[in-house]
């Protein structure tokens, strides 16, 4: 018997031999994409009959099946499909292929598999036995969303994607995005924090402000404590940010912060001005942090970090 040979026993046709070649498996995940994902795409794809048995017995439409355009309209169609439930608000076409959770969402052979499992579509023997020249309709874009709900409720007790998708947005990388999209700029402009919501400053005009505001005293840009010239910008900033900061606060607390970022120990505060113990000067620090939090609009821990 050749490997293509068909019997028709009691009018229904049975395929024997047929060669399940790469991607000829994928022919009923291929019936249950929605009409509105064809829209637009290859050409080659809009060729393909809904059929099953002229896409297994045509060698054009085999051609066409077994090509890389067939696997990544599949796997973009699902892909399409899956993204919008699982990472729901996230643009997916900023992303790189190598961001973890759209890495593992366009795994289309597992959701093909998920939902052959489940009984949504068929394998394609059964359709070659069931109805092989039977027009195959499409299904409604509503029918499958609420298939792959389904699915990838059990895909993710299984797998523990919402973990995976947790860890990638909570450790992003640059590899993460695609070159030239606006995440990437901004993801670039936090890492390296090119952006401040204070005004900005020239170093021209900084060094005259310090100047007037330290009795005359320079600022010294050679300060060999601090590597300056890799950035420029957020060492100014913040010395400025610091600066005004200090502006606010009463007589004992400035006192009390300009000792500490000396180096002063809590116990060496305490006995300096006249504490009891410790735990006074650690409340005040502690109050101070929680005005600069405020002063700043970002949280540096104040609140649980245990003060040493």
């Amino acid at each position: 018997m050749e490997d293509n040979e068909i019997i028709d026993r009691e009018n229904d046709l049975f395929a024997v031999g047929v060669p399940l070649l790469r991607h000829m498996e994928y022919i009923p995940a291929f019936f249950a994409i929605p009409k509105e994902l064809f829209e637009g795409t290859w050409n080659d794809i809009l060729k393909l009959p809904r059929v099953p048995a002229e896409l297994v017995l045509n060698e054009e439409y085999r051609r066409i099946i077994e090509s890389d355009i067939f696997l990544n309209f599949l796997m973009n169609s699902y892909a399409a499909m899956i993204w919008p439930l699982f990472c729901r608000g996230k643009n997916y076409e900023a992303l790189s292929p190598y961001e973890p959770t759209k890495y593992l969402l366009s795994c289309f052979p597992l959701w093909a598999k998920e939902l052959t499992e489940m009984g949504f579509i068929p394998t394609l023997q059964d359709m070659m036995i069931w109805h092989p020249f039977n027009i195959v309709y499409y299904p409604s874009a509503m029918e499958v969303e609420e298939a792959i709900y389904v699915m990838m409720r059990k895909v993710d007790e299984k797998y523990k994607f919402s973990k995976i998708k947790k860890l990638s947005e909570e450790m992003p990388c640059f590899e993460d995005f695609r070159q030239g999209s606006y995440e990437i700029r901004n993801f670039f402009r936090n890492w390296y924090h090119t952006r401040t919501k204070h005004p900005m400053i020239s170093l021209e005009d900084f060094r005259k402000t310090y100047e007037e505001n330290h009795d005359g005293i320079q600022w010294d840009v050679e300060d060999e404590s601090r590597n300056i010239d890799e950035n420029v910008e957020e060492y100014v900033t913040s010395q400025i940010l610091v600066d005004n900061f200090k502006a606010t606060l009463g007589k004992k607390d400035l006192e009390i912060l300009e000792m500490r970022m000396d180096g002063y120990t809590l116990e060496s505060i305490a006995e300096k001005l006249g504490y009891k113990n410790h735990s006074g000067v650690l409340k005040r620090i502690r109050k101070i942090g929680l005005a600069y939090q405020k002063f700043t609009g970002e949280d540096f821990g104040f609140e649980s970090r245990k003060i040493i």
